[in-house]
């Protein structure tokens, strides 16, 4: 179901009385990367070791707002401008099979919404206000205090998590790319989106940005966290590394005739370069890494790819590096800002994306902390358009590193083969499964 959003370049009557607490400033990156047209967000599927308690998920939620009142806040649109302002509007959760996504005039003020049915617990998050780190943030504070109330057990807090105890936490808007150490690079928007030549998935319409609903797949592949670190130690590697490469190969196997270099984009959080661990903001840069398609084919040549993109990582991870990244995501941001004045977002942005081709993302968030009751849910869909091309996030949780896969065609030939592949490797417990979509119903 197509939705449309409120064009930025229209005032939101709405909002006139809202309380204002800051200006969108990194969240606009992500706002413009997409045509304003269409809601830009997160959904998360989780499935429950047994049927959610409406009662437990309200306490819970309540309880992670007062750990991170920011989820109190919502996107508005005034006068062009995005700003954050206080929500007044009670939070959604609802026991439905469906999938409430806020939209319109009045969902805009819907941060993120609740759905369950059974042992399936969904979450919609706007994705202008948070990346995947800062999503994670929420998610095992929310946990921990879901797992208190339902069990009505007093769970000591794990290592990392933050609780009531820990009010109130510095940073939780502390926006890197205003750093003093960040210099605005100025640069052409059209860079930001123009792609170099790389292999293209026959499976993905060239220049076709956005696909229909029907036309995409879910799957999930599990993979035991022992038997995953004992193969990525062996070759000197890690999770993200390993996941990477592996994907890459999978792509290349499928297609042994391909030519281009397969190229991996991937999420990279600034948090710990920059010194705002606790920042629940969009902090994030992109990494592109270029396989070729050679090495991709060679017998046995896993572990060499590995240890080179490890290398790449850490060397694209430097201090010196993220601070000149933030200049150039500050610089297309002011661009942004610029073009929002004018009232022309919509087109330039149409404009700028199809200069790109389908992407292939892979994001790893990293552990999902928790404590005994780790075991006790998983992370089955991660997704945030319906866009063509293939998003993968991957994240730990109670020793199962689950790899959620979603894509903009039905095919299962990549995942099929990525499996096998973690076989190959020894990680003999791989499961692989294919995850049913859910209907969508605007808010």
């Amino acid at each position: 179901m197509e939705k449309k959003m409120i064009k930025p370049s229209m005032n939101d009557l709405k909002t006139d009385d809202r309380n204002v607490v800051f200006p969108i400033y990194a969240g606009l990156f992500a706002r413009c990367s997409y045509p304003v047209s269409k809601a830009f967000f997160m959904s998360f599927r989780f499935e429950l070791d047994r049927e959610a308690d409406e009662a437990s998920l309200k306490k819970a939620w309540d309880e992670t707002t007062k750990v991170y009142p920011y989820l109190t806040y919502a996107v508005v649109v005034r006068n062009g401008k995005y700003e954050m302002a206080k929500n007044p509007l009670p939070f959604v959760i609802c026991e439905t099979e469906e999938v409430l996504e806020p939209f319109g005039k009045t969902g805009n003020f819907h941060t993120t919404t609740i759905c369950y049915k059974g042992k399936t617990l969904h979450f919609y998050i706007d994705h202008v206000p948070f990346d995947g780190t800062g999503v994670r943030f929420l998610m095992e504070t929310f946990f921990y205090y879901y797992y208190c109330f339902s069990d009505g057990i007093d769970y000591p807090v794990p290592e990392g998590i933050l609780t009531k105890k820990d009010i109130p936490i510095e940073g939780l808007c502390e926006d890197a790319y205003l750093d003093t150490r960040v210099k605005p690079i100025d640069i052409n928007p059209e860079k930001a989106f123009a792609d170099e030549k790389t292999f293209l998935m026959p499976e993905s319409p060239d220049r076709v940005l956005f696909v229909p609903a029907e036309n995409c797949a879910c799957f999930c592949i599990s993979v035991p966290k022992k038997d995953m670190m004992d193969y990525a130690k062996s070759v000197s590697g890690t999770p993200m590394s390993l996941i990477s490469v592996l994907i890459a190969c999978a792509i290349q196997s499928v297609h042994p005739d391909n030519k281009l270099p397969v190229k991996i984009s991937t999420p990279v959080s600034i948090r710990k370069v920059m010194g705002n661990e606790h920042s629940l903001l969009h902090q994030i840069v992109h990494m592109k890494y270029m396989f070729d398609p050679d090495s991709l084919m060679e017998e046995g040549g896993e572990g060499k790819l590995i240890r080179d993109y490890r290398a790449f990582l850490k060397d694209f991870t430097s201090e010196d590096n993220i601070i000149t990244m933030c200049g150039v995501y500050s610089g297309i941001i002011q661009g942004m800002m610029k073009l929002m004045e004018k009232g022309d977002t919509e087109e330039t942005i149409i404009k700028l994306r199809e200069n790109g081709e389908a992407a292939i993302a892979v994001s790893y968030i990293g552990q999902l902390k928790t404590g005994e009751y780790g075991n006790r849910f998983r992370m089955t869909v991660f997704r945030t358009m319906r866009e063509n091309g293939i998003m993968v996030q991957a994240v730990e949780i109670g020793g199962v590193f689950c790899l959620c896969w979603y894509q903009g065609f039905l095919s299962d030939c990549y995942v099929k083969v990525l499996t096998k592949l973690f076989k190959k490797l020894g990680m003999k417990n791989a499961v692989l499964e294919r995850i049913p979509d859910q209907t969508v119903r605007s808010l």
